[in-house]
């Protein structure tokens, strides 16, 4: 994605200004790496330079190793209530014509029946959608594809939306700022805090999990490249093991 490449050319471009006249190195790249600690960045953020750096400088023929502690944050989630007041919110605008209304309002939709990233929800085309057997294709990360199921109350306002539309066309076209901006804007209008188009990604997660979905095929919809992405989502709803415990013999 170009949002990906300007991020690792950034990346690139601190540790060069950070370098000056020196030499690039493994040591070098190790004491960069040690910087960005005692100045404060985030784990995550610290994470994504040495990605970034490791494999610019095997290119070069200097290895780099270094020991990363690895950062489990537990996402925040919303529930089914938030995302009807968006849905509400929208509906009610008077001041927005009728067809961005109905893109607005089926990008929320979408996002709440799929739990896609911004990204795969850009590369949708008319003919990623089959509508004879209710599944849609995705391009995830890495051109990893997947097919997936359109939820039935997603069904007609996909069909309506898309009626006029030409099989290559884009159903969303639009840049992924936009995206975030539509987002944001109609959360913040609703009352409600903290919502970006990833919000509904665990927001999907959330409610599968706790409806007793199992973890391979909540894995599967959402196209975790490692399991353990989605188990954060387990840790987050405990109520999964109700279950579980229920099913240990009484002793007493």
């Amino acid at each position: 994605q170009p949002a990906t490449i300007a991020r690792y050319r950034q990346c690139l471009k601190t540790y060069q200004e950070w370098l000056g006249a020196d030499e690039i190195s493994s040591d070098s790249a190790k004491e960069f790496i040690d910087y960005l600690r005692q100045q404060g960045f985030k784990p995550s953020t610290v994470r994504l330079y040495y990605h970034v750096l490791k494999p610019f400088l095997s290119h070069l023929g200097i290895p780099l190793r270094v020991k990363l502690k690895k950062e489990r944050r537990l996402p925040t989630y919303h529930g089914p209530d938030e995302v009807r007041a968006m849905l509400e919110t929208i509906q009610s605008r008077k001041d927005r014509w009728s067809k961005l209304k109905e893109r607005d309002r089926l990008i929320v939709l979408v996002l709440a029946y799929t739990g896609i990233r911004r990204g795969e929800l850009l590369s949708l085309r008319l003919r990623d959608i089959n509508f004879h057997d209710r599944m849609m294709r995705i391009r995830g990360k890495g051109d990893r594809e997947r097919v997936i199921p359109i939820a039935g109350a997603l069904y007609t306002p996909l069909r309506n939306y898309t009626r006029d539309m030409q099989p290559g066309d884009h159903l969303f076209p639009l840049r992924p700022k936009r995206i975030w901006e539509i987002i944001t804007r109609y959360a913040k209008l609703a009352g409600i805090e903290d919502v970006h188009p990833h919000s509904f990604r665990h927001y999907v997660a959330t409610q599968l999990v706790g409806r007793g979905v199992s973890i391979d095929k909540v894995q599967q919809l959402l196209g975790h490249a490692d399991i353990a992405s989605t188990a954060i989502y387990f840790d987050v709803l405990p109520q999964h093991l109700n279950s579980a415990v229920s099913a240990l013999p009484k002793v007493s």
